[in-house]
């Protein structure tokens, strides 16, 4: 169950929080928004100052844990096709336009240049897809990473696995 004041659902109350509540100060929002902690529907200081006594360190320090991906489905692929993937991470703060996924080499994402880091489409702050396209020849495990801003996340040997060819899955 999500705590009062966890803004970025990462399951604790710390200055990453706060600071995404100062940050929307003055706008009005709809019920249920979380940053509005005492459901007055705006966003002000007093949203901030209530959360600040829930941080569970002192001085309200941020709990900055690393970012890795969970999982990669489909986990395999085959040459000469195009497939979309789901990842799932934890802690890699996916943002629309900024998060950029990397397959490879052979392998283009969101149609960049194969092997170069491409767009993904982002579904929440733990959850992208990523149309796939891999050229002909490539096989074997590959390795994902995704990355936003200065925040990188990554699944070694195992993000998906290119087989040889469609006709040897048949």
């Amino acid at each position: 169950m999500r705590k009062q004041c966890d803004i970025d659902y990462d399951d604790d109350v710390d200055q990453n929080d706060i600071n995404l509540i100062y940050a929307a100060r003055g706008q009005q929002v709809t019920p249920g928004d979380w940053r509005d902690v005492d459901k007055d529907g705006q966003i002000t200081i007093s949203d901030g100052r209530a959360c600040v006594v829930k941080c569970v360190k002192p001085s309200c320090a941020a709990i900055n844990q690393p970012a890795h991906i969970l999982s990669v489905s489909p986990r395999a692929a085959y040459p000469g096709t195009t497939v979309q993937v789901i990842i799932r991470g934890e802690f890699g703060n996916f943002r629309a336009g900024i998060t950029k996924a990397s397959f490879g080499a052979g392998i283009s994402v969101g149609g960049a240049a194969a092997g170069a880091p491409g767009p993904v489409t982002v579904i929440d702050t733990d959850t992208a897809t990523a149309q796939l396209t891999i050229a002909a020849g490539q096989n074997g495990d590959r390795d994902v990473t995704l990355t936003t801003g200065s925040i990188t996340a990554a699944l070694h040997n195992c993000g998906i696995f290119i087989g040889r060819s469609l006709a040897e899955a048949r």
